[in-house]
């Protein structure tokens, strides 16, 4: 079973309000065990959010592969064009984010960053604040992330 009651890390007084919120959210959707899945969401309780919000699909075969099922505006007009529906294989993101998406998959937990864009498809000027956090719709295999990315500029 994977770990679902994580306490809020030292130094989340410093992360931005938004990826504050979708932590706090998910840490308080989780079920009495186990792991939320994509039916405990509730939109309507994360509106602010939405904008940054992101949701990708496992997919399981020969090799992890994820699909975005959600890619919310503010990320559409940062990144240039709409992922809903991409496949990250098609897009071609770099190995680092590779291996978080299947550490998260594989043990759950969480995982924020804080910093330049990995992606090189994306301007260098600007700070990139992200949290992907694991879903199961049974409450143990990882079949969705849900996630927050928020963009500033670099000071």
């Amino acid at each position: 079973m994977l770990c679902t009651r994580i306490p809020r890390p030292p130094d989340f007084a410093t992360w931005h309000p938004k990826v504050q919120a979708a932590f706090d959210y998910w840490t308080e959707i989780q079920p009495g065990s186990g792991l939320a899945g994509r039916q405990h969401i509730d939109p309507a309780r994360i509106v602010p959010l939405l904008p940054n919000v992101y949701l990708l699909d496992v997919l399981r075969g020969a090799r992890l592969d994820y699909r975005y099922r959600i890619f919310g505006t503010e990320l559409v007009n940062r990144v240039g064009r709409d992922l809903t529906g991409r496949r990250l294989s098609e897009i071609g993101l770099p190995t680092e984010i590779e291996q978080v998406l299947a550490r998260l998959v594989e043990h759950g937990g969480y995982d924020w960053r804080r910093g330049p864009p990995i992606n090189p498809a994306l301007p260098k000027y600007l700070t990139l604040e992200r949290i992907a956090l694991p879903l199961a719709r049974d409450g143990s295999t990882v079949d969705m992330l849900f996630g927050v990315s928020v963009f500033v500029s670099a000071e």
